[in-house]
């Protein structure tokens, strides 16, 4: 589609063929006029330029002017507003990637020990937490239930359990929370491991 610019507008916007026959119904034009169509009749053929892609700092708006004798379309870039950040923040977020996680708890040197009870959760159910062995291989159930599902409440009674029973130290609790937030899990999942706050 041809577009169009009436030199009388003011400020100048984008129009169609459409636009110049409800001002010119008299007047034939045809579907993709050129300029020699429009000549004497005020109007003018409009070049666009691409728009630019925005980014999370860069919004583009129009703007119509005449270069070299042409009327263009270009894009003036503008800083975006913070809650224009804020957005783009919202909409680019990653998925949380559940398996990621759970790769990187059982593959991780500090963490290995107390996650290895995922291999004897993989063949039978584990009885109730009373001891540190029994609370590594519940948290071995609720990492399986994490990986097949993204099953957090699961994994997270688990983890309470073996907090109690003294399996789950500071330490560890600091390095869960940072490979999950690497791994984009949800801020509220993230904040719900740290079980030393009553």
């Amino acid at each position: 589609m041809t577009f169009l610019v009436n030199e009388a507008d003011d400020p100048k916007v984008a129009r169609t063929a459409e636009d110049f026959r409800a001002v010119h119904p008299n007047v034939s034009l045809p579907r993709d006029p050129s300029a020699a169509d429009l000549a004497g009749t005020g109007w003018a053929v409009l070049d666009r330029l691409a728009r630019p892609q925005d980014t999370r700092e860069q919004r583009f708006s129009p703007v119509i002017q005449l270069m070299d004798g042409k009327w263009v379309e270009a894009w003036q870039p503008r800083e975006t507003t913070q809650a224009e950040k804020d957005q783009w923040d919202e909409n680019n977020k990653p998925e949380p990637n559940f398996d990621m996680f759970v790769n990187a708890l059982i593959n991780h040197p500090v963490l290995a020990n107390v996650y290895g009870g995922i291999l004897i959760a993989l063949q039978q159910p584990p009885p109730a937490p009373t001891s540190k062995p029994q609370a590594a291989q519940g948290l071995g159930l609720g990492l399986l239930a994490f990986r097949l599902s993204g099953d957090t409440s699961t994994f997270l009674t688990s983890w309470r359990a073996a907090y109690q029973v003294g399996t789950i130290s500071q330490d560890v609790i600091t390095v869960t929370q940072e490979l999950a937030r690497q791994c984009h899990l949800p801020d509220t999942f993230v904040s719900d491991l740290d079980v030393s706050f009553p």
